[in-house]
């Protein structure tokens, strides 16, 4: 892996006092006092405006670390901000400020590569050094940038917890029809496991996505209709169950923040119409925990989501197993999972001709994610072929990323 070092300089700006002297020598005549020169003064200094965008604020951020200047990367970090690194979790800038003092003084430095950024979200590949020697490398950095400031910086598997016991986590089930959603309308923020039944004839799914404050679900409507392949600024995909079999049910563990959710379906129907144009929404609102959070379960398997391909890092036994997704595209992905007949492929699978039940069981999976984000599922899995699908159009080509090599077949022993 090419790694490109991130040079760091500050420019300071020096304004010099120009002093004026003057001489006397003694005269048969009366003394001439030259006049005084007034030193010029010196003009101010140019404010350099603050950087607005996510991945620049992040690279000034680890530039100014490598050069110990601890005042500037603290200038970029917000007043509750959340760090998590193997050698702790730090809450605040008084905490944040004692690690990076600590990285300083014991010569640690970072290389910063590949950067990634969705949503303010910007993920990267590292490698941390001490005295010019290796500690550390890995592909899954991410620092989240809301608002010009820095709130999380470490890592995906230790973002928002560092316990890996997931026991106690809430739970939320949704019923799909055609075409509505049934379910709670509120609930607490934290890891929460997302159950979707289908009592409808067709495929249904929950496409959550994250509000800007002041956005409803009838803006993102009209905002799809009029763009059904782009989802506005103002609102994020943020995962979610996917499609069942009719009559069946799958789960996504989703790590919900505060805010306005929507949950949409853009499963089309049989003349091509989205059910998010038959009324499939409804609105969930996430307010704030009370109580202690609980932590981000442990995955048997990751599956990184590229364009266009998926990278499945592992194996797996048969039984209940947590998988974990982690989009490292630039695109939205989904990862749609299906266990296949025996004997059949998952060209079979895309193939199945109309009005035939296609040769495998849907397992789910998770809905959309931008570039940086994770998502899990708990699924219980038996021996046998497994296959991954994504079905998102691509929106140059407007071809579904399938369609662009974005299938993958693995074993289950």
């Amino acid at each position: 892996m090419n790694t490109k070092r991130i040079l760091f300089s500050l420019l300071i700006g020096i304004a010099g006092l120009l002093a004026a002297c003057s001489g006397t020598a003694p005269a048969p005549t009366p003394q001439t006092v030259a006049p005084s020169v007034e030193a010029p003064t010196a003009a101010p200094t140019a404010v350099k405006p603050a950087p607005t965008d996510p991945i620049a604020i992040v690279q000034l951020y680890y530039e100014a670390l490598n050069v110990k200047d601890i005042d500037t990367a603290m200038s970029f970090i917000a007043d509750d901000a959340v760090f998590a690194n193997p050698t702790g979790k730090y809450v605040g800038k008084d905490e944040i400020r004692a690690s990076l003092d600590g990285q300083a003084n014991a010569n640690i430095t970072f290389e910063l590569s590949h950067f990634r950024e969705g949503s303010g979200r910007v993920v990267y590949d590292y490698r941390v050094l001490q005295n010019g020697g290796l500690l550390e490398s890995g592909t899954d950095g991410v620092t989240i940038v809301k608002d010009g400031k820095i709130v999380f910086d470490g890592t995906e598997r230790t973002e928002l917890s560092t316990d890996a016991d997931s026991a106690g986590m809430a739970e939320l089930t949704f019923t799909a029809k055609e075409y509505s959603f049934d379910g709670p309308g509120q609930t607490a923020a934290g890891w929460t496991k997302l159950t979707l039944v289908n009592q409808g004839q067709e495929g249904h799914h929950i496409q959550l996505v994250k509000l800007d404050e002041g956005k409803t679900q009838d803006d993102l409507k009209a905002a799809l209709t009029a763009d059904p392949e782009n989802f506005p600024a103002w609102a994020e995909p943020y995962g979610g169950p996917n499609a069942p079999d009719p009559g069946g049910s799958t789960s996504a563990l989703v790590n919900l923040e505060p805010g306005i959710y929507a949950l949409i379906c853009v499963i089309p129907d049989a003349q091509g119409t989205p059910h998010l144009q038959h009324g499939m929404l409804k609105t969930l609102t996430v307010i704030a925990a009370s109580g202690a959070t609980v932590a981000e379960p442990t995955a048997d398997l990751t599956v990184d989501l590229a364009d266009f391909s998926f990278d499945v890092s592992g194996s797996l036994t048969a039984g209940e197993r947590v998988i974990r997704f982690v989009n490292k595209g630039k695109q939205v992905h989904e990862a749609f999972l299906v266990k296949l007949e025996a004997g059949k492929t998952a060209e079979d699978y895309l193939n199945t001709p109309p009005g035939t039940p296609p040769p495998g069981i849907s397992l789910g999976g998770i809905t959309g994610i931008p570039a940086g984000a994770a998502q899990h599922i708990s699924v219980k899995l038996e021996p046998g072929t497994y296959a991954l699908f994504c079905f998102f159009p691509d929106p140059t080509t407007h071809a579904p990323h399938f369609a662009q090599g974005m299938v993958q077949e693995f074993t289950v022993q």
